[in-house]
């Protein structure tokens, strides 16, 4: 009977411990750390006291009140603990596991939904900035291309105007060389002409 209340003390104080660092201990790791400590006065003050905190701390962490309460009652060293109340405190370690998975299932939802929304968010900045991109380029390419098309078009006058001037000196350069020569034909006619007379 005392190596049963003092079992149920340790269990008692490795679940405190485990709902005070707010990290799941599965039961058989419970089970597994039995000493056996020394019933004193003091000892018992302090499990009253750890077992009225154990209570509230059970419905802090979201165990219902039912489960707390049996749990408590459990760990009362006046109590004769049975293999229900083992039972009651695995129940109330895998409530807490299942609440603390919920948690992180709601934490993961919502980190999903979040990075889905800016990703979502952050795809549209990049069309919208890619649309703007592309509607300055082809406005660029627009402008390039009429300038382009000017410059042709000046060049192409600029070389007629010069193909015409060319001609036009070549021509009156013929005419003078043309001229020259029936010049100097006649003052050779006329020479000779004046000469054989």
């Amino acid at each position: 009977m005392i190596g049963l209340q003092c079992f149920i003390q340790v269990v008692r104080v490795r679940l405190s411990a485990v709902l005070a660092g707010g990290s799941i201990m599965p039961g058989f790791l419970l089970l597994a750390s039995f000493v056996v400590y020394p019933s004193t006065s003091s000892i018992h003050l302090q499990e009253l006291s750890v077992s009225e905190s154990l209570f509230k701390q059970l419905k802090d962490i979201g165990i219902d009140e039912e489960l707390a309460a049996k749990v408590s009652a459990s760990l009362d060293p006046d109590h004769n603990a049975t293999k229900k109340d083992l039972l009651n405190m695995q129940e109330a370690i895998l409530q807490h596991q299942t609440l603390f998975n919920q948690k992180m299932a709601d934490m993961n939802a919502k980190f999903d939904a979040e990075f889905k929304a800016m990703n979502a968010k952050s795809d549209a900045e990049f069309k919208a900035m890619k649309a703007e991109s592309d509607a300055r380029y082809f406005e660029l390419k627009m402008e390039s291309n009429k300038i382009d098309a000017e410059l042709k078009v000046k060049l192409a006058n600029a070389y007629a105007e010069l193909k015409t001037e060319i001609h036009t000196v070549i021509n009156r350069q013929y005419l003078v060389t043309f001229g020259s020569a029936l010049m100097t034909i006649a003052s050779v006619l006329a020479v000779n002409w004046y000469f054989n007379v």
